[in-house]
Parts: structure tokens; C-alpha cells; sequence
């Protein structure tokens, strides 16, 4: 599959996902959020439980032959998620507030797949 392609259809996963995350009344605060060594693909605001900024990776599959699409957030992904969360936080000085990981999966069909604190900051690891 071309680079185009791909990336056409991360674009709609994403966008797909962002249609989700608004119907169950979250607030999508900025998309592909960059930083040198990582990105993350949706910040929002989850209104419920006393509000969480939450980073959200979204993983689109055309089909499983290469397994679920949340099995693709390793731990290096993670990483690179985690990095470009603390310069998010870093940058907007947003340091007192809770915030969470979560991966969105579009499996083949369409169906969504939200798994909320999907990972954790590992224990010992210091980025603020």
C-alpha cells in the first residue's frame, strides 16, 4: 500500500475517532500534536470522573492478518507518546491537572474500540 494510501486512511481513522470521542462528550483539544521524537494523535478533555486531559493514540486495521490494532502500541510507542505528553504539559504549564493514555482501535469494519488507561508511565521514570 502507497504512502498516500496509508496515510489517507489514518486520516479517517482519526477523524472517525474524533466524531466518537465527541459524541460521548469529550473535548478534542488539538489533533497530531508533533514534537521531534514522538506525536500524539488526539489530546482531549474527558469531562467525567473530574476531568482528564487525555492522549489518545488511535490505531486503524484494514484487516487483523497482523493482529489487533491495539497490539501495535509497544512499548516503544508508548515512549515516544509518554515524551510528547510531558513537552504537551511542559509547553502549556498545565502540570496540576490528571490526565490518562488511552488508545482508540478502528478494527476492519469500522467498529471502535476505546480502552481508556490503555498504559502508564512506568514507575521510576522521571520526564517532569
Amino acid at each position: 500500500m502507497c504512502g498516500d494510501t496509508r496515510k489517507q486512511f489514518g486520516n479517517l481513522g482519526e477523524s472517525k475517532a474524533v466524531e466518537y470521542l465527541v459524541s460521548i462528550g469529550y473535548t478534542v483539544i488539538q489533533r497530531n500534536f508533533r514534537i521531534r521524537t514522538g506525536e500524539i494523535d488526539i489530546i482531549a478533555k474527558d469531562h467525567s470522573c473530574g476531568g482528564y486531559l487525555v492522549f489518545i493514540e488511535i490505531k486503524s486495521r484494514r484487516s487483523n492478518s497482523k493482529g489487533l490494532p491495539q497490539e501495535s502500541v509497544n512499548s516503544l510507542k508508548q515512549y515516544r507518546i509518554i515524551k510528547a505528553a510531558v513537552a504537551y504539559i511542559n509547553k502549556t504549564k498545565c502540570h496540576n491537572i490528571s490526565y490518562r493514555f488511552d488508545v482508540i482501535a478502528i478494527h476492519p469494519g469500522g467498529g471502535i474500540e476505546h480502552i481508556k488507561n490503555a498504559f502508564t508511565i512506568p514507575p521510576g521514570t522521571y520526564f517532569f
